[in-house]
């Protein structure tokens, strides 16, 4: 990633202690932005953040990463901002 996913923690997820991860699939925009973007998340509260961190995040096309591909990257609810 040219710019990594960044996500604040879930407001819900604070007050009920509420833990997990997502697998985040996306397809590869021209421009290194991410489309398509589908979270698979152990709790739907985290589902949001997770959307939004990748939806920000720029890949580096110049690491082998082709417009089209399709990644997949996990996102650990220990990984957020509070």
């Amino acid at each position: 990633f040219r710019i990594p996913p960044q996500a604040d923690y879930p407001v819900e997820a604070l007050r009920n202690d509420i833990g997990g991860h997502c697998i985040v699939t996306f397809t590869v925009g021209a421009d290194g932005v991410p489309l398509d973007i589908v979270p698979d998340c152990t709790d739907p509260v985290f589902a949001a953040a997770a959307r939004g961190a990748v939806a920000a995040a720029r890949l580096d096309m110049r690491v082998g990463v082709k417009p089209g591909d399709t990644l997949r990257i996990d996102i650990d609810a220990d990984h957020l901002m509070a």
